[in-house]
């Protein structure tokens, strides 16, 4: 039973944590939908709001939020297709790349300071230890 009570203290210690926010928009938030329009255009030169919601498997109402919120702010843009006049392309203004390699730079730097106070095999099997728990977690659904 202590062991529960532990896991369950660590997860709601690091839910709360400024890192678990960031790697949360990093992965799953804004950040996330820039990311995806970034790899959409070096990968076919192009992105949308359809090929967002298939990219990040998230419905496209969510993505259509997603890029509202992020063109009220001013980190991307919306425009007519080049080569479909019927589908809207998205692309990354400067302020919005600016935002995706800020927090690139500060999870790298989390990941980094993880690795060098742990060592390098520690931090290795702490990460095999992550993998093992989410396979597990994997397979119960």
């Amino acid at each position: 039973m202590d062991s529960f009570i532990r896991f369950q203290s660590i997860l709601t210690r690091l839910s709360g944590t400024p890192f678990t926010a960031k790697l949360g928009e990093f992965y799953r938030g804004e950040t996330a939908v820039l990311r995806a329009i970034e790899a959409l255009i070096v990968s076919t030169g192009s992105a949308h709001p359809s090929t967002l919601a298939a990219y990040l498997q998230i419905t496209r109402p969510s993505v259509t939020s997603a890029l509202s919120s992020l063109e009220r702010k001013g980190h991307i843009t919306r425009s007519i297709g080049s080569k479909d006049r019927r589908r809207i392309e998205v692309s990354p203004t400067q302020k919005g790349m600016q935002r995706l390699k800020e927090t690139a730079e500060e999870v790298d730097q989390w990941c980094s300071m993880m690795l060098q106070s742990m060592g390098e095999n520690r931090f290795h099997t702490f990460l095999s230890i992550i993998e093992e728990g989410l396979d597990i977690m994997d397979i119960q659904e």
